[in-house]
């Protein structure tokens, strides 16, 4: 299922986001299920992907409020046009979840301290506390159908399988932005697969970016390569990642 189709630079003005690829994409249009972006560090990938999840107005995997982010003041420089309006759309940075984990961990605390509290309240009846301590139970349980386990009490590796396990539902726009930063080359293909079945058997669109040669072999998606400050579609065997990693796995006692 393809919702976003299509992004457009409108207008181009001074200072952050407007770096040269930003500057040097008018137009891009999306033409597959799952669609990833390889590059370098520093060639625009996350800038690129916060430009994306704002203008599509996608849930971000954090507490902090976008409009912290400079970008987003200027979201009326982009837009963009969808085929169909998702169900539910989300921006995950694994930059961000870290902090994400610890911010769900906090609301938690929060809210058991809150019924605590309510419950050594002398002067109250017992239908009072029930009816004061509801929000904050209604909190813990949607954070246990969300997650189940702490997320805290998993490695980082973990809690990003487990995250995706639990929020990719069916007619979803997902923006990833590097998920390899915690996952074994393994889990990286544990990942891949979610995606290729959320994309395949549950109406999903994937815009990934990334630097995994394993997340970028996923079949039927469209890669491109951030090449002299443009997106360029690219074979998998093309990707200056893969061919690094070809060459080094034939030289590695000679590189060293």
């Amino acid at each position: 299922m393809i919702y976003l189709a299509e992004y457009r630079l409108k207008r181009v003005q001074d200072g952050y986001p407007f770096i040269p690829l930003i500057v040097n994409t008018e137009r891009f249009t999306f033409n597959a299920g799952i669609t990833v972006f390889c590059g370098d560090n520093g060639s625009g990938k996350s800038t690129f992907a916060k430009i994306l999840s704002a203008a599509c107005n996608c849930v971000r995997v954090s507490y902090k409020q976008m409009q912290d982010d400079e970008f987003v003041a200027r979201t009326e420089c982009f837009a963009v046009s969808k085929r169909f309006s998702p169900k539910r759309s989300f921006y995950f940075s694994a930059e961000e979840f870290i902090q994400f984990v610890r911010d769900v961990e906090d609301r938690k605390r929060d809210a058991l301290c809150a019924i605590a509290e309510i419950d050594a309240y002398k002067t109250l009846s017992d239908y009072a506390k029930s009816l004061a301590k509801q929000p904050h139970v209604d909190t813990l349980v949607s954070f246990e159908n969300f997650y189940g386990k702490s997320l805290a009490e998993v490695s980082h590796g973990q809690g990003f399988l487990k995250f995706f396990d639990k929020r990719l539902k069916e007619n979803g726009l997902y923006i990833i932005d590097e998920p390899e930063a915690a996952l074994s080359s393994e889990n990286q293909f544990l990942l891949s697969v979610r995606i290729k079945n959320a994309a395949e058997n549950m109406n999903c669109q994937f815009v990934v970016f990334t630097h995994s040669p394993v997340i970028a072999s996923i079949p039927q998606a469209d890669v491109y390569e951030i090449q002299n400050d443009a997106f360029v579609k690219t074979d998998w065997d093309g990707l200056s990642d893969v061919k690094f990693l070809q060459m080094f796995f034939k030289n590695k006692d000679r590189l060293f």
